[in-house]
C-alpha cells in the first residue's frame, strides 16, 4: 500500500504524438525534481510487465507451457514491456511481482482479469 511516508506513484505519464525524441523522459524527470525538492523521498511507478512469464512452484506441465506461449505473444502483440522499457530508462528499480491463484487454476475470467491489469 503506497502512503506518503512511502512515497508516491507516478500514475499516468502522458505521450505526445510527433513529439521530438526524449520529450516525455525530460517531463518526467522534472516532476522527480520537483517531487524530491518538495520532500518526497520515493516514486513509484507502479506495475511493469515483464516479456515472459516465469512459473512459480507447482506450475508445470502443459497448461503453464501454454498460458507462457499465450502471454509471451500478447506480451508481443499489445507491447506489455513499452513501460518497464521506459522506466529502465529512468534507472527505476525493478522490484518482482508475485500473481498467486488457487490450486484448482485461474480459468479464462482470472486469465483475463490479470491481462488486463497488465495492460492498464
Amino acid at each position: 500500500m503506497l502512503s506518503p511516508a512511502q512515497g508516491m506513484q507516478v500514475k499516468y505519464s502522458l505521450d505526445f504524438p510527433n513529439s521530438p525524441n526524449g520529450v516525455i523522459e525530460y517531463i518526467v524527470t522534472q516532476a522527480i525534481q520537483t517531487a524530491s525538492k518538495g520532500g518526497i523521498s520515493g516514486l513509484n511507478f507502479g506495475v511493469g510487465a515483464t516479456s515472459r512469464l516465469i512459473p512459480g512452484q507447482n506450475l508445470h506441465g502443459a497448461k503453464i507451457k501454454m498460458l507462457e506461449r499465450t502471454y509471451e505473444t500478447l506480451s508481443k502483440q499489445f507491447h506489455f514491456v513499452r513501460k518497464s522499457e521506459f522506466r529502465a530508462k529512468l534507472d527505476a528499480t525493478e522490484e518482482p511481482l508475485y500473481i498467486s491463484y488457487p490450486a484448482h487454476g485461474l480459468g479464462f475470467k482470472g486469465i483475463r482479469a490479470i491481462l488486463n491489469f497488465l495492460e492498464n
